[in-house]
């Protein structure tokens, strides 16, 4: 079964024997930031997830695990470049998709 991107964080940080705050400083990201992608409370951005993938010595792919997570990061980024009008276009497609 594919291990989530959070999941895979906490195994690799593991593996390199590093703690938060280490990857935190490699990466130039927040010590918050890593526990809320580690307890999965937020997805990476594309970016991020490139500079943890590069500290882990590991590729993006690898590191969500899940080509589910992948797709659901790169929706949610485009969604997010959307101006606000064509974002209401989005939710409105999908609440009338959900109630077929």
């Amino acid at each position: 079964m594919p291990k989530t991107m959070h999941e895979n964080l906490k195994r690799l940080r593991a593996h390199y024997r590093m703690n938060q705050v280490e990857l935190a400083r490699i990466t130039g990201l927040s010590q918050g930031c890593i526990s809320q992608l580690e307890t999965g409370e937020r997805l990476p951005s594309p970016e991020t997830l490139a500079l943890i993938a590069k500290a882990l010595e590991v590729s993006e792919e690898e590191l969500m695990g899940n080509s589910d997570d992948l797709e659901r990061m790169h929706l949610m980024r485009d969604y997010q470049s959307l101006p606000r009008q064509d974002k209401r276009l989005v939710l409105q497609l999908i609440d009338r998709l959900s109630k077929k």
